[in-house]
């Protein structure tokens, strides 16, 4: 649990767990808020922060504007050593070096408003030039 880990790699280190539900929202529906990150940034950066765990699936595609509001901390993007993680159970070969040599392939399963406003949200933060495949 996330509370087990906390205990065992955080010690001696004072952890702030601070929900960011509006962050999830705003990936989702892809529009950033930029009044809602500066506001939260500033409360980061004045509980005293000097590191920022990106702990949600989610957060990674902030990463860019989070890193711009707080140049001073350390942003701890979470996805790469998840995704090694993952491919070590699955047992996938190269699995040690998967994320040194990336590839992406998006797989919505349906075409609406919504999947669309995120699918081109996501094109823009990852600067990809795949296209996702859409199943029916």
């Amino acid at each position: 649990s996330y509370q087990a880990l906390k205990k065992t790699w955080a010690t001696g280190v004072e952890v702030l767990d601070v929900p960011k539900p509006e962050w999830v929202r705003m990936v989702e529906e892809g529009r950033i808020d930029d009044t809602i990150l500066a506001a939260d940034a500033a409360e980061i950066i004045a509980s005293g922060a000097d590191t920022l765990v990106l702990a949600c699936t989610h957060f990674p595609f902030l990463k860019r504007q989070l890193q711009q509001l707080m140049p001073m901390l350390m942003i701890i993007d979470s996805a790469e050593p998840v995704a090694n993680r993952v491919a070590r159970i699955l047992d996938v070969p190269g699995s040690d070096t998967i994320m040194a040599q990336p590839h992406i392939e998006w797989i919505f399963s349906r075409e609406d408003d919504v999947t669309k406003r995120q699918r081109d949200h996501l094109w823009k933060i990852l600067l990809t030039e795949q296209r996702p495949r859409v199943i029916p």
